[in-house]
C-alpha cells in the first residue's frame, strides 16, 4: 500500500525551518576547499550536470545509481508474533530507495544466521562505482538484539554491521552506509508529560576538526533506530509502523533539497513521529559519519558520467 502524503502533516506546518546555510554559502565554501585535492576514495568532486553541494565536508552523492540497499522482512507469518502490515512498510520503503537511485534488494522470514549471511555476502560485491549503502531491518527485536524469523534466535546490530567495515569492505571505506531499524528494543513503553513550547531550548553540538589517512572500521556508519533504547515501537496492522511510513514521507519531501543532511532529515522524522497522536513514540540514532550526508537529485538521462 503506497504512501499516502496527505496523511501526514508537513513539519513546516507546525515548526519553523530549520536553519541551514544557502547554496549560496555552501558554494563558497566548496571553492575555498578545492585547491585540495582529495584522496580518490573519498572525492566528492561531482562531474558535470550533477546538481547540490560538493566539497570535502560532503559525501560525494553523484552515481545514479547511487548504491545497494537491502531489505530483511521477517513476517513472522501464521504465528502469535506475526508481523502484520510490516508489508507496507517493504513497499514503502522499496519505493523511496528506487527513487533515491538505490538498488534494492529485499529477503524475507531470515534466522538471524540469514540475516548475517546476506548483509555480508552483500559486503563481498564490488562497490567502487556506488556512493552508498543501506540496508533497512524490519522485524521483532529485543533489548539484546534483533530475531530472526525462527523466534529464538538474535543477532546485534553491530555485528550485523561487522562485514562492512573498511577493513573487510575496502570498497565501502571512506561510505557512509546506513541502517534503518524497525524493531521494538525493549518492552518499556515511553513516558511522556504535557512541556511548555517556551521552555524548550536547542543546543549545538561541538565539532572536531581532525584529518587522517586511515579510516577506522566504525567509520561512516549511520544507525536509526524506531524507538530509543529499551523501549517498544508501533505498528498499525495495514497501513504499516508509523516510523518507517514517516522516514519514507519525509525523505521523499526533503532528500532532494540540498538544505537538508541526513541529520535534518531525521531530525523532522523525531519530530513527526514523536508527535504524532495515541501512544508515545521516540525513534533515535547514533552516527560516526565523518561527513554531510545530502541525497542529491539524480542526474538526467545524458548526463551521467562514467566513474
Amino acid at each position: 500500500m503506497p504512501i499516502d502524503p496527505s496523511g501526514h502533516q508537513s513539519f513546516s506546518q507546525r515548526a519553523a525551518p530549520i536553519a541551514r546555510p544557502g547554496p549560496s554559502g555552501l558554494q563558497s565554501q566548496a571553492m575555498v576547499s578545492s585547491s585540495q585535492a582529495p584522496e580518490e576514495t573519498m572525492s566528492t568532486t561531482p562531474p558535470p550536470g550533477s546538481q547540490g553541494p560538493s566539497g570535502p565536508q560532503y559525501y560525494r552523492m553523484t552515481n545514479n545509481r547511487r548504491g545497494i540497499c537491502l531489505i530483511l522482512n521477517n513476517k513472522f507469518a501464521g504465528g502469535p508474533h506475526q508481523r502484520r502490515g510490516t508489508e507496507t512498510d517493504t513497499e514503502n520503503l522499496q519505493m523511496t530507495f528506487k527513487a533515491l537511485g538505490f538498488l534494492v534488494e529485499v529477503k524475507d522470514d531470515l534466522t538471524a544466521e540469514e540475516m548475517c549471511t546476506f548483509v555480508a555476502d552483500s559486503a563481498k560485491r564490488d562497490h567502487r562505482n556506488f556512493d552508498c549503502f543501506v540496508c533497512c531491518i524490519l522485524t521483532h527485536g529485543t533489548e539484546g538484539g534483533l530475531q530472526g524469523n525462527d523466534v529464538t534466535s538474535i543477532v546485534r546490530l553491530d555485528k550485523l554491521a561487522e562485514p562492512l567495515y573498511t577493513s573487510k569492505c575496502p570498497s565501502l571505506g571512506g561510505k557512509p552506509k546506513l541502517f534503518f531499524t524497525q524493531a521494538c528494543r525493549g518492552s518499556n513503553k515511553q513516558g511522556a508529560a504535557e512541556v511548555d513550547s517556551d521552555n524548550i531550548t536547542s543546543m549545538e553540538s561541538e565539532e572536531e576538526d581532525a584529518t587522517t589517512r586511515k579510516i577506522p572500521d566504525r567509520a561512516d556508519f549511520f544507525y536509526s533506530y524506531a524507538t530509543t533504547d529499551g523501549h517498544v515501537s508501533y505498528r498499525h496492522p495495514t497501513k504499516g509502523s508509523r516510523y518507517v511510513s514517516v522516514l519514507c514521507h519525509v525523505l521523499n519531501q526533503y532528500s532532494d533539497d540540498d538544505n537538508y543532511d541526513i541529520n535534518d532529515i531525521m531530525t523532522i522524522v523525531h519530530n513527526e513521529v514523536s508527535n504524532k497522536k495515541g501512544q508515545t513514540q521516540m525513534p533515535s540514532y547514533e552516527s560516526t559519519l565523518t561527513k554531510k550526508l545530502i541525497f542529491m537529485p539524480l542526474l538526467t538521462p545524458g548526463q551521467e558520467v562514467m566513474t
